[in-house]
C-alpha cells in the first residue's frame, strides 16, 4: 500500500508549477528526497479524481518545487485538499529527518516540544512544535506548560498529569477518597535539597504517603512523553526511530548524582538509553538565544560577544556565562552559579507574611487542592508588581477554605486574622480577595533580588569583562518586572534582556542543542575528581596522623589527588586516562572509589567538603594468570561524565559499572 504523506503543518508548504504556470499551495513539509513519485491525489471539495497521467509511475523529483507537466482539471480546491503518494517501497517523507522531542521538566511548570528536521537544515531554519492544549479550566493558568503535578491510584499506576492532575485530585478531595490517590506536587526541588541521592530515596504525596522519588520522576516523565506521542499520532507525524533523540533538561548547578538520577527515570519512563541526553537549562537556554537573537540583544551572536545567561525558574536560579565563537558555537566562560532563590520563595513569602509558616503547613495538608490555587493566584500577580506602581494587589481566594484554617489556627476567621495582624493598611480583605498594598508587596521581593543579584556578580567576578554587554534572563520568573528592574539597577552598565518567549527558552533551546549538540564547544568543569589514593608519606607534607603502611613502605591514606581540577576549560571529548593493574592472580576486575569536591586546595578525600561520588566497577575480560592492566577512560566535556575501558594487551572493551545512585 502506498505511504501517504498528508499536509503536516500549516506553514510548511511548497509550490506546484503547473505547465501553465499557475500555481497553487500545497501542505507538505519542505524536504529535499529524490525518489518516484508513484501518484498525485487531487482532491476537490465535493469529489475525488487523480490527475491525468497519475496512473503511471511519474519521474521527476521532489525538492523545494515540484514540476509536473499535466494539465490542471476545473475543480474547487483547498490548499488541504492536495495530497502526494509515494511509492510503496519508498521510507516516507520522514525517513532521513532527525526527531528531537525535548522534555522540560521543572519545579512548577514542565512541557514539552519537538522537531522534525531533515538532513542539512541550518539550526536556525529548525522549525519547533510545542503543545498549546495545557488548559487549567480556569482563568489563572499563567504558563503555556502544565503544573508538574502527578495522581497516581493506589496501584501506583498514572491517572493524570498536570492541569488534569490538580483538577482530579480536587475532585477527590470533594469525594472524600483522596486517600485512595497519590499526590505529588512540585516535588523536583527534592534532588537539590538532597546531599544523598540515591535510587532508594522516597518523597512524600500530599497525603504523606511515601513513594521511591525515582518512580514519581520516572511516572512524570512518562506521562509527558506519552501525550507528546499521542500529539504525534493525533496529527499523523511520522518519526524514524534511529534518527530519534529525547532530551531531558536539569540545572546547571545539578550534582553528577542528580543528572544520573534523572537519566535513570527517564530510561525507566522507557526512553532508550542510547536516545536520551541531559541538556544543561542556562546553556539550552543561551543557544536558543543564539539561533533567534532577543530584542536588545541582536549582537549576541557576533564573534567575540560576551553575556550573562541567568534561568529564573520556579526552584532554582542558574547564571552562566558564554562568549560566541568564530565558527558560532559557544564557550563557557565560568561555571555555573546557583540557588534555590527561584519564583516559587515568592508566593511562600507572601503566604508565610500574611498567614505564618506553621498555617502553610496546616493548609497544604487539609486543603492541597486549595493551597495549589493560592500558590498559582499568587504567582500569576507577582510577575505584574512594578517599582512605579502604587495602589494594591488584589488576589482571589478559596475564602472558605482560608477561613476555617484561621478559625482552627488562630481562633478568628480570615477577615478578623488579617485584620488583627496588619490593622487596615498592609493587607486586608473585600469579599473573596486579599488586597496586598503594593509597597508591601515589592518589599517581600527584597531578599530573592538581593540573592539574584549577589549571583550575578559571583559570575561577574569570575569571567573577563571585556565585551560582556548583556545579562539575558530566560524562565518564567524572567517575566517579573521588579526582578528585571532590580538587577538594570544593580548593573546600570549592562543591558537587562528579557526575550518575548522567555519562558520557552530553554525548552526551545534543548530541541536546538539535541540537534546540534556541539553548538557548545567548551565548558568549564564544575568539580575536582580524585580516586581514592594512597601515595607514598611525605614528611612534613602529609598529616601524620594518616601514616600508614603497606608491603613495608609508609603511605599516606586518603589523599586528594585530583585527575581532573574544579573551574578546568575543556572542549568536548576531553579524555582522561588512567591505567590500572592486576594485583591478584585471575583478578576479574577493579574496583574504583571516585569522589569529588567544588572546594580549591582540598587535600584529603575525608574533608568534610569533599563527597564520595560513587563505584567504578571495571570487569576485566578473560581473566589469566598473568598481570593484566587496564586503561580507565574519563571522558569530560559534556553534560554528563562518562567513563569507558579497555584491555591493554587484547585491545578489548571492559563492561564498566558507574553507579552513582
Amino acid at each position: 500500500m502506498a505511504a501517504k504523506c498528508e499536509r503536516q503543518y500549516n506553514d510548511t508548504t511548497m509550490d506546484y508549477r503547473f505547465a501553465d504556470d499557475e500555481r497553487e499551495q500545497i501542505d507538505i513539509p519542505k524536504v529535499k528526497l529524490t525518489m518516484s513519485v508513484q501518484s498525485y491525489m487531487y482532491e476537490p471539495v465535493s469529489q475525488s479524481q487523480r490527475i491525468a497521467g497519475a496512473e503511471s509511475p511519474v519521474g521527476f523529483k521532489i525538492s523545494h518545487e515540484i514540476t509536473d507537466i499535466c494539465h490542471k482539471e476545473d475543480l474547487p480546491c483547498t490548499r488541504r485538499n492536495i495530497r502526494v503518494v509515494l511509492p510503496s517501497d519508498s521510507k516516507g517523507v520522514f525517513s532521513e529527518s532527525y526527531f528531537i522531542a525535548a522534555i522540560d521538566f521543572g519545579t512548577s511548570y514542565s512541557g514539552y516540544a519537538f522537531a522534525v528536521i531533515p538532513p542539512n537544515t541550518d539550526i536556525k531554519n529548525v522549525k519547533i512544535y510545542s503543545n498549546q492544549a495545557w488548559n487549567s479550566g480556569n482563568n489563572e493558568a499563567v504558563s503555556l506548560k502544565t503544573p508538574t503535578s502527578l495522581l497516581l491510584n493506589k496501584d501506583k499506576e498514572i491517572i493524570s498529569f498536570g492541569y488534569e492532575a490538580e483538577n482530579d485530585y480536587s475532585d477527590a478531595m470533594c469525594d472524600g477518597v483522596q486517600d485512595d490517590y497519590y499526590y505529588f506536587h512540585r516535588f523536583k526541588m527534592e534532588l537539590y535539597n538532597s546531599k544523598d541521592i540515591t535510587s532508594t530515596m522516597t518523597i512524600k504525596d500530599a497525603g504523606g504517603k511515601y513513594m521511591y522519588a525515582v518512580e514519581v520522576f520516572a511516572f512524570s516523565i512518562k506521562a509527558l512523553k506519552d501525550h507528546l506521542e499521542e500529539h504525534l499520532k493525533r496529527n499523523k507525524v511520522q518519526t524514524n526511530a534511529d534518527k530519534t533523540k529525547w532530551i531531558l533538561t536539569v540545572p546547571a548547578i545539578w550534582t553528577d548524582a542528580a543528572k544520573q538520577f534523572m537519566r535513570k527515570s527517564g530510561e525507566m519512563a522507557g526512553i532508550p538509553h542510547n536516545k536520551l541526553f541531559i541538556a544543561l537549562e542556562p546553556e539550552v537556554a543561551s543557544v536558543y538565544c543564539q539561533c533567534f537573537p532577543p530584542l536588545g540583544g541582536l549582537d549576541i551572536g557576533s564573534t567575540g560577544s560576551k553575556y550573562l545567561i541567568a534561568d529564573l525558574g520556579g526552584g532554582t536560579v542558574d547564571i552562566t556565562a558564554h562568549e560566541t565563537l568564530i565558527d558560532g558555537s559557544l564557550k563557557e566562560l565560568t561555571k555555573a552559579y546557583g540557588k534555590n532563590c527561584g519564583g516559587n520563595m515568592i508566593e511562600n513569602h507572601f503566604i508565610e507574611a500574611i498567614f505564618g509558616s506553621e498555617f502553610l503547613e496546616v493548609y497544604k495538608k487539609q486543603y492541597p487542592d486549595s493551597y495549589v490555587y493560592l500558590l498559582r493566584c499568587f504567582e500569576s500577580k507577582k510577575r505584574t508588581i512594578q517599582s512605579n506602581k502604587s495602589g494594591f494587589v488584589n488576589v482571589t481566594v478559596q475564602y472558605t477554605t482560608l477561613d476555617k484554617v484561621c478559625e482552627t489556627k488562630f481562633g478568628t476567621g480570615l477577615r478578623e486574622h488579617i485584620s488583627l495582624k496588619f490593622g487596615h493598611d498592609k493587607v486586608k480583605v473585600y469579599k473573596d480577595k486579599i488586597r496586598i498594598d503594593l509597597m508591601y508587596a515589592k518589599s517581600l521581593f527584597t531578599g530573592i533580588c538581593k540573592d539574584i543579584s549577589l549571583l550575578v556578580q559571583d559570575v561577574l567576578q569570575r569571567v573577563n569583562t571585556f565585551n560582556l554587554k548583556h545579562i539575558v534572563l530566560v524562565g518564567g520568573f524572567a517575566k517579573c518586572w521588579l526582578i528585571h528592574e532590580y538587577l538594570q539597577t544593580s548593573f546600570p552598565k549592562l543591558d537587562v534582556i528579557v526575550p518575548e518567549d522567555s519562558d520557552l527558552a530553554v525548552l526551545k533551546g534543548s530541541v536546538l542543542f539535541g540537534y546540534k549538540p556541539d553548538i557548545i564547544s567548551y565548558r568549564i568543569i564544575r568539580y575536582a575528581y580524585v580516586i581514592l589514593a594512597t601515595p607514598p608519606f611525605i614528611e612534613n607534607v602529609h598529616d601524620v596522623k594518616r601514616k600508614i603502611y603497606f608491603d613495608g613502605s609508609a603511605r599516606c591514606n586518603n589523599v586528594f589527588v585530583p585527575f581532573m581540577e574544579s573551574s578546568t576549560l575543556v572542549s568536548r571529548n576531553t579524555e582522561v586516562k588512567r591505567r590500572y593493574n592486576t594485583s591478584e592472580r585471575f583478578q576479574t576486575g577493579h574496583w574504583i572509589q571516585i569522589f569529588y569536591t567544588e572546594k580549591e586546595n582540598t587535600q584529603y578525600t575525608d574533608d568534610i567538603s569533599c563527597r564520595k561520588l560513587g563505584e567504578l566497577i571495571v570487569n576485566i575480560p578473560t581473566p589469566s594468570l598473568e598481570k593484566r592492566s587496564v586503561d580507565v577512560v574519563f571522558h569530560f566535556g559534556d553534560t554528563e561524565l562518562t567513563v569507558t575501558a579497555c584491555d591493554t594487551e587484547a585491545k578489548t572493551k571492559c563492561s564498566v559499572f558507574f553507579n552513582i545512585i
